[in-house]
């Protein structure tokens, strides 16, 4: 009984977010630094470019340390230039390990679409 209580007080502390991040957010290392942001704050999840030129992120940790990762992703971290922030917060918790970055279609691919996505972003301003 008192297992399953404070089972159910860790669950509410606990959320998962999905984030996706708009603007020069593609070939200016967002992702590595996210990695490494988030593993610094204890948050599990990945980060992935999207074909949009957004950045993706499904992030799972204590409630608080989620509130300082959106903090640190508006701030528009290293040359990034963040335009907006969408968050939504998910209805169950993954089984995640660790923080990874995503790569759709392989490395070259990946690449390719964060350098074009980066021109038109640069080109756009």
């Amino acid at each position: 009984m008192i297992w399953e209580s404070s089972k159910r007080l860790w669950k509410r502390r606990l959320g998962r977010i999905k984030i996706i991040v708009k603007g020069r957010v593609q070939g200016v290392f967002f992702r590595a630094n996210c990695k490494g942001t988030a593993g610094r704050f204890g948050i599990v999840g990945s980060v992935m470019n999207k074909d949009d030129g957004s950045v993706e992120i499904i992030a799972q940790g204590e409630k608080e340390k989620l509130d300082k990762l959106v903090a640190w992703v508006r701030k528009s971290p290293g040359a990034s230039r963040v335009e907006s922030v969408e968050i939504k917060e998910l209805d169950k918790l993954g089984k995640c390990v660790g923080f990874e970055i995503r790569k759709e279609d392989g490395f070259l691919r990946d690449q390719k679409k964060a350098i074009g996505n980066l021109g038109k972003s640069v080109l756009k301003i």
